[in-house]
Order: C-alpha cells, then sequence, then structure tokens
C-alpha cells in the first residue's frame, strides 16, 4: 500500500483528500510539521507529500527513502527545494489556479480600505470621533494608478478588477511577454518606473534568492509621498 503523508494544513476538514485517495487504496497520514526534523521523522518513509508551509528543504529530501511526488497545495512552490527533488528524481506539482480570485479579490480589498482609509475610520468611529478630516486625503480611486510587481495570474485577474473602476494598471514583471500585458491593456515597466508613478503598489513576487530585498529603501525613496504598498506574497 502506497503511503501519503500530509504535511501541514489550515483546513478544518480533510474529507477530499481522504476521499480521492481512499478510491484507490492509499494509506494517508496527517501530520502538523514545522521543522525540517519533524518533517523527517513524519515522512522518510512517504511515497508522496501533500505540503503546505512546511520547509521541504534539501536536507529533507536527502532523507526521503521511497518519495515519488511532492504536491503543493497552492500556486507557489518556494515551500520545496526544487533542485534538490529533482536530483533525486522527485516531481513537484502545484495547483496553478489555486485561489485566484480569492486572492485577488482581497488584495482588492485591501486597496479600497487603504485609499478610503475603511481601518483608521472605523477605529476613530469606535472612539466616538465623527471627523472626516481624520482620514484625508481619501482618495478617489478612478484615475489613480496600481502598480503591480509580478503579473502572474493573480495579479492579472487583479488588474481587471482595478480597471473596473477607471484604476490604470502598471506591472514589473521580467518574465512576462509584453503581448500578454498588452492584451490587458497593462503597461510593463521597470521596478523603478513602476515605483515613481504608482499609487498603490501590489506585490506578487514568490520570495527566492532573487526577490528577497527587491522592495527596500532605494524604492521607497522612489514612491510618492502617499502611496500604499500591499504585500500579498511573502517577498522580503
Amino acid at each position: 500500500m502506497y503511503k501519503v503523508v500530509i504535511t501541514d494544513y489550515e483546513y478544518s476538514s480533510l474529507a477530499p483528500e481522504k476521499e480521492v485517495l481512499r478510491k484507490i487504496g492509499v494509506e494517508l497520514t496527517a501530520v502538523q510539521c514545522q521543522t525540517e526534523d519533524e518533517v523527517i521523522e513524519a515522512c522518510k518513509d512517504a511515497d508522496a507529500l501533500l505540503n503546505q508551509y512546511a520547509p521541504i528543504t534539501r536536507k529533507v529530501i536527502e532523507k526521503l527513502e521511497n518519495c515519488k511526488i511532492i504536491a503543493r497545495f497552492g500556486v507557489g512552490v518556494n515551500t520545496i527545494d526544487i533542485d534538490a527533488a529533482t536530483e533525486k528524481g522527485i516531481i513537484v506539482s502545484n495547483v496553478t489556479d489555486y485561489c485566484i480570485d480569492e486572492v485577488s479579490d482581497h488584495a482588492f480589498a485591501l486597496l479600497i480600505s487603504a485609499a478610503r482609509k475603511v481601518v483608521l475610520l472605523n477605529k476613530e468611529v469606535k472612539k466616538g470621533v465623527w471627523n472626516f478630516n481624520v482620514g484625508v486625503p481619501i482618495f478617489r480611486l478612478k484615475g489613480h494608478v496600481l502598480g503591480l510587481v509580478g503579473f502572474g495570474q493573480i495579479p492579472q485577474a487583479l488588474a481587471k478588477k482595478a480597471q473596473a473602476f477607471g484604476i490604470q494598471v502598471k506591472a514589473f514583471d521580467p518574465f512576462v511577454p509584453i503581448d500578454v500585458a498588452e492584451k490587458l491593456n497593462v503597461q510593463l515597466l521597470s521596478l523603478s518606473e513602476l515605483c515613481k508613478v504608482s499609487d498603490f503598489i501590489s506585490v506578487h513576487a514568490p520570495l527566492n534568492e532573487h526577490t528577497c530585498g527587491m522592495i527596500g529603501d532605494a524604492q521607497f525613496d522612489l514612491m510618492k509621498k502617499e502611496a500604499f504598498i500591499i504585500k500579498m506574497d511573502p517577498v522580503k
């Protein structure tokens, strides 16, 4: 019998996973690993892993005796050392359309909240303060510029939603062809140019050796004084 281990999970029910694997006679073990050593202990003899946030590092992968595939709950695979998995012949898969609308909806909700000072004004009202000037300036969305750092499926969905409100959308992503952006009426810019012109910047870049530190003092110095930054991915 094959053994599948869920390394960690946030969901209240694992019924879908159990039902699918039951049909093919697979043994499913669900644990809540947070460290490399915990993953190794739980997964060393597993044939397959389902992973959410637990670290699947080179150290972990080298200890996997039978593993044939590591499947990620989500789009990004930054929890998994792809090179180490490839060297060991382990397939890595992800869910390419995972929560595209949910995440882009949430990003746009944060944008509106920032523009309309929803959280700030809510706090003031709870303190008994009813003063419009507390939230000044409050932005009209139409005509403002949203800059997207990263232009994969989620920010592309966000671009469409923002444009429906009359927001101009720019993007920085060195891996996206110009024609993809043009079809969505989005202008590709350098990161520096994007920082200069944007009223809102939504970051959708995965955290890796190339993106770590990409938003720092130099980028903040280029931004408008009243610009907002929305952090939707773990880039530092």
